[in-house]
């Protein structure tokens, strides 16, 4: 049990660092690299969340995205309601977006850390 709070400490330290690191390339102008380390935020954060219930990401080749293995154990699971997977899948699409190149909006990235630290406010492994 204390194994499990320090590593879970950990990783959401290094979720937090992740996104503290993101704020500072955005103020620096650098977007993409904003984007991309929020996004792995998540990605780390999700992959915690998963462990600290024992939960297996769902990661048939092929049929699921990364984030889709993660929300489908989650769900399984019954760590997530439908509503807060939706949330995830959303982040996870604005980041995947921003990575792509693929957003149009110019404060998507800054609304991304913002939605992200809420998130991450709200759950905790």
């Amino acid at each position: 049990m204390i194994q499990a709070t320090i590593t879970t400490t950990l990783t959401l330290r290094s979720a937090d660092e992740l996104l503290d690191q993101a704020d500072h390339l955005l103020s620096e102008g650098f977007e993409l690299a904003a984007g991309m380390l929020a996004r792995s935020a998540l990605e780390v954060f999700l992959r915690e969340l998963c462990g600290s219930h024992g939960l297996e990401p769902d990661a048939k080749r092929g049929q699921y995205s990364i984030s889709d293995g993660y929300l489908v154990a989650l769900r399984r699971g019954r760590v997530l309601t439908k509503r807060v997977a939706r949330e995830v899948a959303r982040l996870w699409a604005i980041g995947s977006a921003v990575v792509h190149c693929d957003l149009d909006e110019p404060d998507a990235v800054r609304q991304l850390l913002a939605d992200l630290r809420a998130f991450l406010g709200r759950v905790r492994p």
